[in-house]
Parts: C-alpha cells; structure tokens; sequence
C-alpha cells in the first residue's frame, strides 16, 4: 500500500529534497506541497488527504505548530513529522503535546529521513538523534504541568524568531543567518524586529538575555 506524503515547507530548494526522496521510493507517493499556513490549511479542505505530513516548524505566515490541530481534526490517523533546522526543547514538547510524532533535523541525510518517516508509520514516534536526549530529560522532569507555561511563554515568539534567537545567541551575524535558513538578510531584519517588539528588548544582547530569563532559549 502507498502512503500519501503532504510536504508543508517555504524552503523550496528543501522541499525539493524532499520531493526527490519520495519520488525515489515505490512504497511513497508525493501529494502535494504547501508553503504557507494558509495554503495548508486550504488543501485540508481538499481530498484525498494525507496520511503523512512533513511539517516545517517556522513558515512566513507563522507557525507550522498551529497546523498540528487542524491536520488531526481533518484526519486523526495521520501521522505528523516535524522539520526543523534546530532543536528547540520547547518546540519539541509542543509538537509532541499537540499530537505530532516526530521531530526531525533538517540536516538528517536523505536515507535517514526515509527512515524516519517509517519508523513514525512502523513504530508511531521518531526523532533525530541528538534529540533525543531532550526528550529523556523532558520524561525525568515534571514537564506535564509545566508544559501550559512553556507555551504561554513561547506563544507571541514564532519558531522562527525562535529559531534566529538561538542562531544569534551562537554569535551568528545576519548575513550568516540570512545564509544558513536561505532567506533574505531583509527578512531576518524583519524577524529581529519582531522580536525586539514582542520582548521589549534594545538590543540584540538585550533580546538573548531576556529570553533566557523567560526561558525561551537556554
């Protein structure tokens, strides 16, 4: 039986690889690609829906978390893989709290995905595996009632702006950002903005400590 894969991912030369990886496997069959939230959600609408969905975490019109939900409404057997180019600990809680399956790196080789995505159909969960240490310290912490707060706290930041907080607090310049998450030096300008907005910070150090301080990033 062929497993129909929904690729939700703005990176094209990314969905691209993906695109190659399915069309390289006769037991997959590629349905479709979306590149925002809302075409997404548009192709929710439509039939026949998937039974698996890569899930890019940070798309332009917000998060991919937010399709979780919807995904699952429109079809509860599915099975939801996210995509991310870091591994954020509470993005990763998110996505398992909100019903997804998997939470792999986007610089996992073509076969390992492959591999990921059938031992999410084999085994119902996969993660990449320098992941899964975060997901072992997450079972030995009270997580389950911390979990609400860490999305409280995360909710006004997008994954993205997450993503480039993180990015920054390596000491990554925004040329270099720019280049690594294959967006315009523009764009990341944008999302700095944001999240000097969304924090009320001055700075770009002013903006790392406060998220630590919320607990954001670490």
């Amino acid at each position: 039986m062929t497993m129909l894969i929904q690729i939700i991912e703005d990176d094209p030369h990314y969905a691209k690889l993906l695109i190659g990886i399915l069309d390289g496997n006769p037991l997959l069959s590629f349905s479709g690609l979306s590149t925002t939230k809302a075409e997404a959600l548009d192709a929710l609408m439509k039939s026949p829906i998937a039974d698996v969905f890569l899930l890019d975490v940070g798309l332009p019109d917000g998060s991919g978390l937010d399709l979780i939900q919807p995904i699952l409404k429109a079809k509860p057997s599915a099975v939801i893989i996210l995509l991310s180019t870091l591994g954020a600990r509470n993005a990763i809680l998110s996505a398992i709290n909100l019903g997804a399956v998997g939470y792999v790196m986007k610089s996992t080789s073509s076969g390992g995905i492959l591999q990921h995505i059938f031992d999410a159909l084999n085994y119902g969960a996969t993660l990449s595996p320098s992941l899964i240490k975060i997901a072992i310290d997450a079972v030995k912490e009270p997580v389950i009632e911390e979990v609400d707060s860490v999305v409280h706290a995360t909710h006004t930041l997008t994954p993205r702006e997450i993503e480039i907080l993180n990015l920054l607090k390596d000491a990554h310049p925004s040329k270099r950002i720019a280049s690594m998450l294959n967006v315009s030096k523009f764009t990341v300008s944008q999302h700095l903005r944001n999240v000097y907005r969304k924090l009320e910070a001055k700075n770009r150090v002013d903006a790392i400590s406060i998220a630590r301080i919320k607990k954001i990033i670490v």
